[in-house]
């Protein structure tokens, strides 16, 4: 009896790859048989593409052979390619037939509930294929009577299923060595709003209210990187270290990190912010309670069901500002030589996480003026080569993880109506770079999972017999 996730997989940089890689984990620890699909090259053992309707008949036959197929369930990962509501209501169908030859979960992260309500013909596809579904699991309350009030059908049964079931610890360090470690001040309250850099995230939120009333034993540090070189979510980027490098006390630490470093920031941290405009359940909301962190957290989605005792909802950024301060006022609340709460370690992490923390305006650059000193370039040769040295003692595996994926640079400039005509001449030159870029992080990430077996098969074969 083989059980079959279908899911983005490691190394790719996504929320629900992550969430997929721990239960995967767990589900082996406990003794299942399980299988990865993903719809890109990945650690996973199967991969075909997904998201268009010519897509859809290959994996149901695949598919088809296993005895329980979990499906996370997100928009993008069905119909990412598709255009019309016909060839999604096609889709629907073909899951439908799935549901007919194998026990079928559907593990729903999101859905597109506006098109349900507006296309009745993709709404009774879409109701059809999850009431054959011998489950449909998903975060939240609300995220279920939403659900419900999308296909139309409230007699379906739909199960809340905790999103920090799987999650387990991947650091183990104090609050004084995860500090050491990263570089931040043992007397200082931290707050943190960490993952990947998009809008809808709202950091820029977090430093906005930080700054209307932050007290000078406190810091804000933003850790994150974008998922994909989008040029919109590289203008938010580009938007966002410029806020950070103008608001004393905030620093952006613009860059993808390991899962073990993942962990050591929640651990460092006093209180967790995340100030998302919309979401409806959050990974890093699990892991702060995982590690029995104070979470600051907007009221939208099924937050409120996640967010644990002790912790604070907030409304607007008058209210997030206001709790900041309280928070603040309280001192740093995490003992320096305290261990984190359930931090049995059951997974491996990459160790000796290592960075250079640098904050907006020390980074070298002047993000007001572009004004560039021979004093900053000096001091951004000297961080580089500190990085440099540090990494010369990581396997190659770990120096792939700690490098940010390639990002073409900002259409900045420090002269009148020069941003303007970089702005026009990316735009123009777009359709040729943007590929290229792309080509080159896939790549990448190709090359850290070669890697990773590589090491995976030297570790297996040193083991004894």
């Amino acid at each position: 009896m083989t059980d079959l996730i279908v899911t983005p997989y490691a190394p790719y940089r996504d929320g629900i790859a992550a969430y997929a890689v721990q239960e995967a984990k767990q589900l082996r620890v406990e003794g299942r048989d399980v299988e990865v699909l993903s719809p890109l090259p990945s650690a996973a053992p199967h991969h075909m593409p997904l998201g268009r309707v010519r897509d859809i008949a290959p994996f149901i036959k695949f598919a088809s052979s296993y005895s329980r197929v979990v499906l996370q369930f997100y928009p993008q990962l069905f119909f990412g390619g598709t255009r019309t509501t016909a060839e999604r209501s096609a889709i629907w169908f073909a899951l439908s037939k799935l549901a007919d030859r194998t026990d079928l979960e559907f593990r729903i992260h999101e859905i597109m509930y506006n098109d349900l309500e507006r296309h009745g013909g993709e709404r009774r596809a879409a109701a059809v294929a999850l009431s054959k579904a011998s489950r449909i699991t998903v975060h939240s309350t609300p995220e279920a009577d939403e659900l419900a009030n999308a296909v139309g059908r409230h007699d379906l049964q739909i199960e809340l299923i905790d999103h920090g079931r799987y999650f387990t610890p991947n650091a183990n360090d104090t609050v004084a060595d995860a500090r050491h470690e990263l570089g931040l001040a043992a007397g200082k309250h931290i707050f943190l709003a960490i993952g990947f850099i998009q809008e809808h995230k709202g950091f820029d939120r977090a430093v906005d209210a930080f700054a209307k009333g932050a007290p000078d034993n406190a810091e804000l540090h933003i850790v994150g990187s974008v998922r994909v070189d989008h040029p919109h979510l590289l203008e938010y980027q580009s938007n966002l270290a410029q806020l950070c490098g103008r608001t004393p006390q905030v620093t952006f630490h613009n860059r993808f990190v390991s899962d073990l470093a993942f962990d050591q920031w929640i651990i460092a941290a006093d209180t967790i912010v995340l100030p998302y405009r919309e979401i409806w359940s959050s990974g890093v909301l699990e892991r702060a309670n995982l590690f029995g962190r104070t979470v600051i957290a907007s009221h939208v989605g099924g937050l409120e069901s996640q967010i644990a005792e002790g912790s604070h909802l907030f409304h607007d950024e008058e209210d997030l500002a206001r709790i900041i301060k309280l928070r603040a006022a309280e001192g740093t609340a995490s003992a320096e030589g305290q261990t984190p709460m359930n931090s049995e370690i059951s997974g491996l992490g990459i160790e000796d996480e290592q960075q250079i923390v640098v904050s907006g305006r020390d980074a070298g650059w002047d993000l007001d003026n572009q004004s560039v000193t021979r004093a900053q370039v000096e001091r951004q040769i000297r961080l580089r080569a500190q990085a440099a040295n540090r990494s010369s003692t990581r396997s190659p595996v770990e120096q792939l993880l700690s490098r940010d994926a390639f990002v073409r640079p900002a259409p900045v400039g420090g002269r009148k109506g020069v941003p303007v005509l970089k702005q026009l001449v990316r735009k123009a030159i777009g359709w040729e770079l943007d590929p290229l870029v792309a080509r080159i992080n896939q790549l990448e990430q190709d090359l850290t999972m070669a890697l990773t077996e590589l090491e995976n098969d030297s570790a297996s074969d040193e083991r004894p017999m």
